[in-house]
């Protein structure tokens, strides 16, 4: 019961209804938009150019320094800062669904694709304001169990809004399912208004900083607006990534770039393939919709709550070693599927082991990651972070299949293991220099205003 209370508590409870409005858009524009477009015909070259519409969250840390620092005059001034972000962007997604509902994708697909487009920027921009207004919320040791109920709340709206969406498109329009999916964005409204804006800091890092460009502004005969400017620009761009990088010194900060790129890379290119692989087993829908929608759903969620006390009991290294050797024992597990063949027992068995991994990593990394953000750029520093994760899954899963196909089966999953051990030679380093405990040292710097 000890391990369950911290669920109890505002700033947890509310990254569950966080997780919920970051899950939802991804789920409706990569997943429902995909049944819908081909419910009506639509020709599969067309959905596959659809894929295009996740780019935003593999570059968002291009534009989240504005949703960091720029005010948004009435709204930020009545709800603060991250909540008027947030409210904004949410009216302006509303908008952008309602517009892919009144499109026709089988006669104009552009158009649906440029409103679905707008919906994975405004997703991708929501995530970027939600990641730093739960980071803000929270207490460092609540960091491992906020990550859990984040995960839950992401996945929950994930099932949820691809059930209920394919459930209600079966008797009614599809024009009439995305006009109310919107609804599903208001979780995230009610955890904003029940625990209110974070409280804003002033820290000696900026006033130091704001200091010194003054000086140089001085010196150069910048005044005025030009002066005011220019000091905005420094502090939402250049300051976040130079507050990173010279934290800890520029060798430490990539070091930490490099361990978040290859982290999860053995995972992203196992699961990318394990559709055809299975299919090459002749596994056949319903068995490998059983062991990866049943069992694997289970075992994933298993994950995610393992994840939470794993955290709390290792602590934050342990833990993302513990993770780190799991992943690369499930991949190597598929050569065991590999050599079984089609057996229903090793499948579920596999399938279930690397879900249960995957779930444990989403926690783990979720965790980290929000450690490493200083409070004064939480949304800037949280997107680089998060955007350099992804890239690494993007580019190596996408080369995957060349590597199946050049290697086979066994030898691919050989290499997906063989993979995973520079991130645990890098974890080392890190661990030995403390470099992932970054955060206590801003905490003690940060004073509030008056």
């Amino acid at each position: 019961m000890d391990g369950l209370r911290p669920y109890t508590e505002k700033p947890v409870l509310a990254n569950f209804l966080l997780g919920w409005a970051e899950g939802f858009p991804l789920t409706l524009i990569l997943g429902v938009l995909g049944y819908w477009l081909a419910d009506v015909g639509v020709d599969k070259k067309t959905i596959g150019i659809f894929a295009l519409i996740s780019a935003p969250y593999a570059l968002k840390f291009l534009w989240a320094p504005f949703l960091d620092r720029l005010p948004l005059g009435f709204i930020t001034r009545t709800f603060g800062r991250r909540r008027g972000w947030l409210f904004a962007i949410q009216a302006l997604m509303v908008l952008s669904i309602w517009g892919m509902a009144g499109s026709n994708p089988l006669v104009d697909p552009w158009t649906t694709g440029l409103f679905a487009f707008a919906t994975g920027f405004l997703s991708a921009s929501q995530d970027t304001v939600i990641d730093a207004y739960r980071i803000e919320i929270m207490q460092r040791h609540q960091y491992g169990h906020g990550a859990t109920a984040l995960t839950f709340g992401y996945r929950a709206a994930g099932l949820t809004t691809g059930a209920a969406a394919l459930f209600m498109a079966a008797v009614l329009p599809w024009e009439f399912v995305f006009t109310i999916a919107p609804i599903m964005l208001l979780p995230g409204i009610i955890a904003v208004l029940w625990i209110g804006e974070p409280e804003e800091t002033a820290s000696e890092y900026l006033q130091k900083e704001d200091k010194k460009l003054e000086k140089v502004m001085a010196q150069v005969g910048v005044h005025g607006k030009a002066a005011r400017i220019s000091e905005w620009l420094y502090e939402a761009i250049v300051l976040p990534f130079k507050e990173f990088f010279l934290r800890k010194g520029v060798s430490n900060a990539l070091l930490l770039l490099l361990f978040i790129l290859l982290f999860k890379l053995g995972d992203a290119v196992v699961t990318i393939m394990t559709a055809p692989f299975l299919i090459e087993l002749e596994f056949s829908l319903e068995e490998i919709a059983v062991a990866n929608k049943t069992i694997g759903g289970v075992m994933i969620w298993v994950g995610v709550f393992a994840g939470s006390f794993i955290y709390g009991w290792f602590g934050l290294y342990r833990s993302l070693l513990i993770t780190a050797i799991l992943m690369m024992v499930t991949n190597l597990a598929f050569v065991y599927l590999a050599f079984s063949g089609n057996d229903i027992f090793a499948l579920g068995l596999v399938i279930a082991a690397e879900q249960f991994a995957s779930g444990l990593g989403n926690v783990t990394i979720v965790a980290f990651l929000s450690g490493l953000c200083s409070r004064e750029f939480t949304a800037t520093q949280y997107a680089l972070l998060s955007s350099i994760s992804s890239i690494g899954r993007t580019l190596v899963g996408s080369s995957s299949g060349f590597i199946a196909d050049a290697f086979g089966w066994v030898d691919f999953f050989i290499f997906s293991t063989a993979i995973c051990l520079p991130s645990i030679i890098i974890l080392m380093v890190i661990w030995k220099r403390d470099l992932g405990e970054v955060a206590k040292e801003n905490k003690s710097s940060q004073k509030p205003q008056n």
